[in-house]
C-alpha cells in the first residue's frame, strides 16, 4: 500500500477507454494538491468488474509525447486529466468534493517544460471520494450510454 494523501476541491472524473482492441476501460479522476496546488493527482476509481488500471503503464504505452520532456508518461497523464476538466463533455463529472488517493507512482516534471497545465509534478494510484453518493455517481460513468 501506497502512501495516502486526502485532499477537498475541485474533481473530474471520466471514463477512459485506453484500449481499442480490448476495449479495457476504467474511470479517470483528476484533482490538485500541494503548495499552489502545483501536484496534479490523477487516480482510478475502483471498479468491481474491472482489474485496477495502472496509471503509469497506461501512459508509457503512448510514447514520448513531442519535446515536452520526462517523464514523458507523467505529461500524457496530466494532459488527459487537465483536458476534461478545460472541455466538459456529456458522460464527465465535476464536482467539489473531499477525496484520498492511494498513491502508486509519483513524478517531477523534468525538462524545457518544467511545468504543465500549471502543474510542476503528478502523483498517481487508486482514488476515492469519501462521500459513497459521489463513488456510486462516477462508477456510473461506465453505463454504455457514456462509452463510444
Amino acid at each position: 500500500m501506497g502512501k495516502l494523501i486526502t485532499g477537498e476541491g475541485r474533481v473530474n472524473a471520466l471514463p477512459l477507454l485506453y484500449d481499442w482492441q480490448e476495449r479495457t476501460v476504467c474511470i479517470l479522476a483528476h484533482a490538485s494538491t500541494g503548495a499552489g496546488n502545483r501536484t496534479a493527482v490523477i487516480g482510478y476509481v475502483p471498479y468491481p468488474e474491472i482489474p485496477d488500471a495502472d496509471l503509469r503503464r497506461i501512459a508509457e504505452r503512448h510514447g514520448k509525447i513531442g519535446e515536452w520532456g520526462k517523464p514523458a508518461a507523467a505529461y500524457w497523464l496530466i494532459n488527459t486529466g487537465h483536458a476534461s476538466r478545460i472541455i466538459p463533455k456529456p458522460g464527465h463529472m465535476h464536482v467539489n468534493a473531499k477525496w484520498q488517493l492511494e498513491t502508486e507512482w509519483s513524478a517531477t516534471l523534468e525538462g524545457p517544460s518544467p511545468t504543465f497545465g500549471g502543474y510542476s509534478s503528478l502523483v498517481t494510484g487508486r482514488f476515492a471520494f469519501e462521500d459513497p453518493n459521489l463513488m456510486e455517481q462516477a462508477r456510473e460513468l461506465l453505463s454504455n450510454k457514456h462509452l463510444p
